[in-house]
């Protein structure tokens, strides 16, 4: 699926290797406006400004430093009109038991009403138009191929995407088309997201060059 992958075959041996993108639907996941019945499904408003995790509970490596990177960030801004979905599916039991960790670590800071859980949802493209911007801002991609579609979909759908700087997503990145931030830091992550929430127009610009990128390679 990368040109990384396809080098590491190439450095074993193999000589007949060719890269080719993963294709996503454009008319499926293009730019919509909310979804209102997923935002009330959601517990979220039209004003709410809504940032999405299409990640997993206990691969990737983020969820402890999310959950706790929000928890602070709502502990000290209680007026903020921010909210937080962890958009991942329960694949299997330690998915069950990280979800109930973190869903009980805010209920005890009485923060529930700053997050929600969407679990499994069968539109994903109206899941990404429910938020202001999409977040990947994994670890490493243990157990995940090269190129996670969430990223691309994203990006399909004109959201402005906040990644963090793993050397297997260099081919699709780059300063037009989204915000890269160093892996495992909430400080950054917080610091892009008050950016982006604050600058309209370069959320625009973002997303519609991240789409027009998804046009011209996938």
């Amino acid at each position: 699926y990368t040109e990384t992958t396809k080098r590491k075959l190439e450095n074993l041996g193999f000589n007949n290797v060719t890269r080719i993108y993963p294709g996503i639907d454009l008319e499926r996941y293009s730019p919509t406006a909310k979804n209102p019945s997923l935002l009330t499904q959601l517990g979220l408003k039209p004003e709410h400004f809504v940032v999405l995790y299409p990640g997993e509970y206990t691969r990737l490596g983020a969820t402890d430093m999310l959950a706790q990177t929000f928890l602070r960030y709502f502990q000290e801004n209680p007026d903020t009109e921010l909210r937080f979905v962890f958009a991942c599916r329960v694949k299997n039991e330690a998915d069950a038991v990280k979800k109930q960790q973190v869903q009980k670590l805010f209920a005890e800071a009485g923060l529930l009403d700053y997050v929600a859980f969407s679990d499994t949802i069968s539109d994903m493209s109206g899941l990404y138009s429910t938020a202001d911007v999409v977040i990947f801002p994994v670890e490493n991609l243990k157990g995940k191929f090269d190129v996670p579609l969430v990223i691309i979909e994203a990006y399909a759908c004109g959201k402005p995407v906040i990644l963090s700087d793993l050397p297997q997503f260099s081919e699709f990145t780059n300063k037009d088309i989204c915000v890269t931030i160093p892996k495992d830091s909430g400080e950054k992550l917080i610091e892009s997201l008050a950016y982006l929430k604050q600058n309209e127009t370069e959320r625009i610009r973002l997303g519609e060059n991240a789409r027009r990128f998804v046009k011209d390679h996938f």
